[in-house]
């Protein structure tokens, strides 16, 4: 019987485009990813239902980022420079 092979190649085949995501996103800005949200609550239990999201924090590069979105979405990435960076 032939033993399978535990590491192969195309197990590794997502590391280029890993670094080339940060090879050019750090030419132009880091992305942070969303991390916590809280919303208002509807009244009801129905995981369906729509949100409005009143704090979004995202976790990057740079560190922590704590939103109060005016239009009650959190997006799932959010690109941001580095404070005091020179643009």
């Amino acid at each position: 019987m032939k033993q399978p092979r535990l590491l192969r190649p195309s197990y590794f085949l997502w590391v280029p485009a890993l670094a080339v995501f940060f090879v050019f996103g750090g030419a132009l800005s880091r992305a942070h990813v969303i991390w916590t949200y809280e919303w208002r609550d509807n009244g009801t239990y129905d995981p369906s239902a729509p949100r409005h999201y009143t704090r979004c924090t995202y976790a990057g590069w740079h560190g922590v980022i704590t939103e109060y979105p005016v239009d009650g979405a959190c997006g799932w990435v959010r690109f941001a420079r580095q404070p005091g960076a020179r643009r």
